[in-house]
């Protein structure tokens, strides 16, 4: 089965992983406990960091200032893994690939089989040519996403398998997928703006009007 080519485009893979990002932060736990000084004090570093970047409109210099400042905070807390996703996507904007996925598999090992960061590490390895592994990685999270849907079937997990099935097959096989489950979440409304937000927005890729 052929990885989906329409992810080759540098600014199409920053994205994407940008996307998955974004997506899985949210889900992941604080692996290890540290003391609450600790905690606060990388938690400030984190917010500094964010806001540096944000300021200096995703410059080089901005992104190596957060990611030292990020390095600094990993060292008080080194079981935060936003510390971690952050400096993952500060670096795919660097177009530091290769640490990008070391920095990945430092997170996978605080969270081993999340498919959230497992899916990440095989966009990170798409962009880095290794297509094989890659696609490893995007069915590996595709099967515990499909667990999960079964078990438990929510929107975030759908938003997830559904950017699988577009990195494992095509959009067609994605847009299949919501269309067929997405009569699950349309009541009330506001959890159908929420689909509509994640099939037009989230994932740009899914629209007819922003084709890649």
């Amino acid at each position: 089965m052929r990885l989906n080519n329409s992810l080759t485009p540098l600014k199409t893979t920053i994205q994407l992983i940008t996307s998955i990002v974004l997506l899985f932060t949210s889900n992941i736990s604080i692996a290890q406990q540290p003391s609450k000084s600790n905690h606060d004090k990388a938690n400030e570093l984190n917010s500094k960091a964010v806001n540096i970047v944000f300021k200096g409109e995703h410059s080089e210099e901005s992104l190596n200032i957060a990611n030292r400042m990020l390095d600094s905070a990993i060292i008080l807390d080194p079981g935060y893994p936003i510390l971690y996703t952050n400096k993952i996507q500060n670096l795919c904007m660097l177009k530091d690939y290769e640490q990008a996925l070391l920095v990945n598999g430092k997170l996978l090992k605080l969270q081993p089989n999340t498919p959230e960061i497992i899916m990440g590490r095989g966009l990170i390895l798409n962009k880095l040519g290794k297509k094989s592994q890659a696609m490893s990685n995007f069915k590996q999270s595709s099967r515990i996403f499909e667990k999960q849907y079964i078990e438990s079937p929510n929107l975030k997990i759908l938003e997830n398998l559904a950017f699988n099935r577009y990195l494992v097959y095509n959009r067609d096989s994605a847009y299949a997928l919501i269309n067929r489950e997405k009569y699950r979440f349309q009541s009330p409304l506001r959890t159908k703006n929420q689909l509509d937000t994640f099939t037009q927005k989230i994932f740009p890729m899914l629209n007819k009007d922003n084709a890649l």
